[in-house]
């Protein structure tokens, strides 16, 4: 039977990987580009726009996912996991910040409650 930590930190973890998620599905789906034309107002999708590049936005799902994988394995300490994701998944939006950093903003809070939610022994 698990310890209500370890499944605490379980779920947030899963909420960090459904926000990754939702945030990387909502950058390739919603148009997010609009431009001011003569005839109106264009509004396009990333892959429009930046083609196969706009594809980078799943770097950070990826991230989650790995993590949540790792995670759920629990060999190494579950702590320690959530720590390098929250880790990892702060860069990523500390790196993209100018453009799409904020939406994933919340994936890495949810990661970094998860490390705190841990149990320190916790395998």
């Amino acid at each position: 039977m698990e310890h209500e930590p370890v499944r605490s930190a379980r779920r947030w973890v899963l909420w960090s990987v459904a926000l990754s998620v939702l945030a990387s599905l909502l950058l390739l789906v919603v148009p997010v580009f609009a431009s001011e034309t003569p005839g109106g107002t264009s509004v396009e999708h990333a892959m429009d726009v930046i083609g196969p590049r706009a594809l980078l936005v799943l770097v950070p799902s990826g991230i989650a996912l790995l993590t949540l994988l790792a995670f759920q394995i629990g060999g190494t300490s579950r702590r320690a996991v959530a720590l390098t994701g929250a880790i990892l998944l702060g860069a990523c939006c500390l790196l993209t910040l100018p453009s799409v950093g904020l939406l994933f903003l919340p994936s890495a809070v949810c990661m970094l409650v998860a490390f705190g939610r841990s149990p320190v022994t916790g395998r």
